[in-house]
This record gives C-alpha cells, structure tokens and sequence, in this order.
C-alpha cells in the first residue's frame, strides 16, 4: 500500500473467462485508481476454457500491483 491507508473496492467476476472479461478487470482496476482506491478484492466465481485469456488476465492483476498507482489485488475462490 505504500504508506496509504487502504481504500477496498469488491468486485465479484461470474462467468467464463474471456476476453471480455479480461477487459471487464483492467476496466475495474482503473474505476478503482479514479477513486483512489489501492486495494481490490476479486471474487473468483468463474470458469472457462480459454487459457490466453486467463494467463492475460493473471499478467494484467499482477502489472496493476506495481508503479505509483498500485493496486493490491486479493483474490479467492469462494467454493
């Protein structure tokens, strides 16, 4: 957190992992970064078959945790 006191945002994915859904996280983390936010809970309630998108999804949560504007991103499966 970087000194900061944290500001937690929640949001719950549901749904086959895709490309849409690649987008609909890197579109959540940046509301999160608008609202100077720097901490993002993710709740994991998704499948899917399509690893690239997945894999870019991973590499994109973890690209967000770094730099000035770092977001923690927490991440479960709740079942």
């Amino acid at each position: 957190l970087q000194g900061r006191a944290p500001a937690a945002f929640t949001w719950t994915l549901k749904g086959d992992v895709d490309g849409a859904m690649r987008e609909s996280v890197n579109r959540v983390i940046r509301d999160v970064r608008k609202k100077k936010g720097n901490v993002l809970i993710l709740v994991l309630n998704c499948g899917g078959t399509d690893l690239d998108a997945a894999r870019g999804m991973a590499e994109d949560i973890a690209k967000a945790q770094s730099g000035d504007d770092a977001v923690q991103v927490i991440a479960f499966v709740p079942e």
